[in-house]
């Protein structure tokens, strides 16, 4: 103790005029200095007894020293009051000096994920040996919760018997090796994906996602979960992906959701980072992750929006998870077991994963293989991208069922073949994933609802809006604002300004449309443009020439 305090089981009492002032009711000292590696912002840990009571209280150090802040700890317990507030800031302030090089200097972490020498699971940090502890510390009750999810009941061979029963559905299957894809993502290089549970209710998609959330936390949404829903903001949700960061972040039923935010949670926890944003100490640190994001609702994810980019983020599963059978008959095993056991794979995985850190270079060569493996010269560049999730969750549970049998476990069913199996039906999804397909449909039935905008040839001979081309024929040129014109070989022409304000409209992008429709063919351009310059009414003009022979009727 510094030598003009003492500390007594009534309090902490200060050397005052001959005698002694009590400034707390309760014995209050520094336990350990933390730092948050993230930031490098710097806590103490207070400890205090209270009557029988052992308490502790991580405050920053702008709040231990800092008497009208260190008052307001008072709500945690923490033995102060406005009084002596002073007085208990001057006193921890010698207590640390007095004490420097013998308090603990511990690390701390407000995000879940890899650390240097290890993984920070919840509050539990899984290392390899020899590495300093590492702690967790929200910074908002939200973050808190999160960790409080992160936790075990039952035991493994429970949660095991409810993955049995899921075995038989391979696409039941695939949203667990995700999540158990989403703390390798780091290790193979491969980036965030999402994947979207889509179809009607009562087909088991929320037994899908408790089912992958038990892997390593509390499934049971009446309770501290990881199974969100989407009824979130996407602030919370960029904030949530950068807690979460190696561990999936889950939702359940788009209908909930804001539909315009929809596209950008999945653009942003997808690629691993938030805005940008200020803070009234300047500007913000902004936020990153690397994640899964795992979807469900009625609505497919990507129907939020009908930018190609959505869509080459998201691996679609619309297909009952559970087939056609009777669902509950299934789901409802599930539920029981998943609720009574959780949060004992991941834990096991992770150790596994770190004690076979030699592997990990072969490990992300083989994932390189595997990516270009299911590249075809038939896939599109949407499907490509997704081959690469399929391929790391793939990977991941050859992993993961390494780590189970290595662990004593036996595994009777063949995940690799199954999933393999989806893979099909998954870059089915992709055909027209960018949209432009249903773009061109959409365009076409425009142009023949407001038929009186669009030029046509002419075959009743001169009237009121009869002009010549210039072969002699004759066109039809309608009265008002003109959107574009058929050609004489059946090409629809379209002014751009007239088809961009459509297109956005709709919630198309223009740019990358048009670039869609050049690739395919679907469009005669001029070379390295996305229009054609054309004879329009005597003069010449740049129209969008959509070749209407060549787009398939059917996607």
């Amino acid at each position: 103790m510094p030598p003009e305090y003492d500390l007594r089981e009534t309090g902490v009492y200060k050397r005052r005029n001959g005698g002694w002032l009590r400034i707390t009711t309760a014995p209050l000292v520094i336990v350990s200095r933390l730092i948050d590696e993230d930031n490098g912002s710097q806590f103490v840990r207070l400890g205090w007894v209270s009557g029988n009571t052992a308490s502790m209280f991580d405050a920053g150090r702008a709040e231990a020293f800092h008497a009208s802040e260190l008052v307001k700890l008072a709500r945690y317990g923490v033995p102060v009051n406005s009084k002596m507030a002073g007085e208990v800031t001057f006193y921890l302030d010698a207590f640390e000096a007095v004490n420097y090089d013998s308090l603990p200097c511990e690390r701390l972490s407000h995000r879940f994920g890899w650390h240097n020498g290890g993984f920070l699971l919840g509050r539990t940090f899984i290392a390899e040996a020899g590495a300093r502890p590492l702690a967790f510390k929200g910074q908002s009750p939200d973050d808190e919760q999160l960790a409080d999810s992160v936790t075990q009941s039952g035991t493994l061979a429970g949660w095991l018997d409810a993955v049995q029963l899921a075995s038989s559905y391979p696409s039941a299957l695939y949203g667990s090796y995700a999540a158990f894809t989403a703390p390798l993502l780091d290790i193979l290089g491969c980036s965030g994906f999402v994947m979207d549970y889509s179809g009607r209710t009562t087909i088991g998609k929320t037994t899908v996602l408790r089912l992958a959330a038990s892997a390593y936390a509390n499934p049971d949404e009446k309770q501290a979960t990881a199974v969100k829903t989407w009824d979130v903001t996407a602030v919370w949700a960029e904030r949530t992906a950068g807690v979460l960061s190696g561990l999936p972040l889950i939702l359940d039923d788009t209908r909930m959701a804001v539909p315009e935010r929809v596209a950008r949670i999945v653009y942003e926890v997808s690629s691993g980072q938030g805005r940008g944003r200020g803070s009234l100490e300047g500007r913000a640190r902004t936020a990153r992750w690397h994640t899964v994001l795992l979807s469900s609702g009625e609505q497919r994810a990507t129907s939020f929006s009908k930018q190609g980019g959505v869509h080459a983020r998201v691996l679609t599963l619309a297909s009952p998870p559970f087939g056609t059978s009777k669902v509950a008959d299934v789901a409802r095993p599930i539920n029981a077991l998943v609720f009574a056991n959780y949060g004992h794979a991941m834990p096991l995985f992770l150790r596994w994963v770190i004690g076979h850190h030699d592997e990990w270079m072969e490990w992300r060569r083989e994932y390189q293989r595997m990516w270009k493996g299911y590249i075809t010269s038939e896939s599109g560049d949407v499907a490509d991208r997704l081959s690469a999730s399929h391929a790391a969750i793939v990977l991941t549970s050859r992993l993961l069922h390494r780590a189970l049998t290595d662990s004593g476990v036996t595994v009777t069913w063949d995940a690799e073949a199954a999933l393999d199996g989806l893979w099909q039906s998954l870059a089915s999804e992709t055909i027209d994933a960018t949209g432009e397909w249903q773009a061109a449909q959409d365009v076409l039935a425009w142009a023949s609802t407001y038929d009186k905008h669009f030029v046509r040839p002419s075959k009743w001979g001169k009237n009121g809006h009869g002009q010549p081309e210039e072969d002699g024929a004759e066109v039809h040129v309608p009265p008002g604002e003109v959107y574009g014109e058929w050609d004489k070989a059946g090409n629809l022409r379209l002014f751009r300004p007239q088809l961009s304000a459509f297109l956005t409209a709709q919630g198309y992008n223009p740019e990358e449309t048009l670039a869609h429709w050049r690739e395919r063919g679907w469009s005669d351009c001029d070379l390295r443009h996305r229009d054609k310059l054309v004879h329009h009414l005597g003069r010449k003009v740049r129209m969008v020439v959509l070749v209407v022979t060549k787009i398939p009727d059917e996607c």
